[in-house]
């Protein structure tokens, strides 16, 4: 029957993943995870009565310092209902100000997000007012794939620390840095490739990367600069919610999930 999802054991094909296009059915709560749409069922289940979640899952509004948003899927805060946000993407304000996202056991300042592109600015809070002259990298950036990917915006910042000097001729952007108290040069390249400075790992004693975002380059720059490109940090794009919440929003649901099935989309 048109508006009827279908019943329960009659699936679409389905593939696994956050990103994927699924086939699922309307559960016993009425909560419709997609496949519902292909069968002429908008993905949002409007029986609000019965939809507790659905109230639950509301924007939440957030402030920390002068960052000022409205938190839905797949970002998580205190005082978000389960099965409104993911707990590894939980935010929190730190003491001086910062909204905080912790990633493999690193601490990201969250400088805006984009959910019309699901796309988010953070930087390593390390860098974010350096005091020293020339900035140290002691790791490299990862990111958790499983909830993130880096975007066309991003190029690596490559940091060498070195005990000799070096007499660079490749080509690339580079800035030097020399340090008087523990005779170390630092250099500091952008969009090299890896291959090509591999030469330098038999002079230097340490290689880090870190993403930074594309308008920035080492053309002139001044230390400053790169500290300020640091601590601007660079964007990624989560992968929760990609391919079907901009669709659940769209037909008037809030997007969730099921905690016994938490990488099942669920559009409410």
């Amino acid at each position: 029957m048109e508006g009827m999802c279908v019943l329960e054991g009659q699936r679409m094909q389905q593939d696994t993943g956050w990103g994927s296009s699924r086939g699922d059915v309307l559960d016993a709560t009425g909560h419709c995870h997609l496949g519902c749409k292909a069968y002429g069922m908008p993905l949002a289940n409007k029986d609000l009565g019965k939809n507790n979640l659905y109230k639950s899952c509301a924007p939440i509004p957030f402030s920390c310092g002068n960052f000022t948003i409205n938190i839905t899927f797949p970002f998580s805060i205190d005082g978000t209902s389960p099965g409104c946000g993911l707990p590894d993407l939980h935010l929190s304000c730190t003491t001086n100000n910062l909204t905080q996202l912790m990633m493999n056991n690193v601490s990201y300042q969250v400088k805006n997000i984009d959910y019309e592109k699901q796309i988010m600015t953070i930087a390593d809070i390390a860098f974010i007012n350096i005091d020293k002259y020339c900035p140290y990298l002691s790791t490299n950036t990862s990111l958790d794939f499983s909830l993130f990917e880096y975007t066309s915006n991003d190029h690596n910042l490559t940091h060498y620390g070195c005990s000799i000097p070096l007499n660079w001729s490749s080509s690339g952007f580079y800035q030097l840095c020399n340090t008087s108290t523990n005779y170390v040069d630092y250099y500091y390249f952008i969009a090299v490739a890896v291959d090509v400075l591999d030469p330098l790992g038999n002079y230097c004693d340490s290689r880090y990367f870190v993403p930074i975002r594309k308008p920035y380059s080492m053309d002139g720059f001044s230390m400053d600069g790169l500290k300020k490109a640091l601590a601007d940090g660079f964007d990624v794009e989560w992968k929760p919610g990609k391919g079907w919440c901009d669709g659940c929003i769209g037909s008037g649901g809030r997007c969730g999930f099921d905690e016994s099935k938490p990488n099942d989309p669920l559009c409410l």
